[in-house]
């Protein structure tokens, strides 16, 4: 049995999202301990759109039911 091809297109954004957002959590660790926790520094790290991104691959799997 081999997944459907919107599961793997839904898994391959995941672990690209994942990738992505382990990456700028280390950097982000980085910052913080230079200059602290600001509004701004949170907002430039990408961040908040990579959560909006992962919350949208929601949406595809919304209308799918199981048999």
């Amino acid at each position: 049995m081999t997944a459907p091809e919107i599961g793997q297109n839904i898994h391959e954004n995941l672990v690209s999202y994942n990738n992505q957002l382990t990456e700028v959590v280390d950097q982000f660790e980085t910052t913080i301990a230079e200059q602290g926790f600001t509004a701004e520094n949170w907002q430039n790290t990408g961040i908040p759109e990579l959560i909006n991104n992962i919350n949208s691959l929601k949406e595809p799997l919304s209308g799918l039911q199981s048999e």
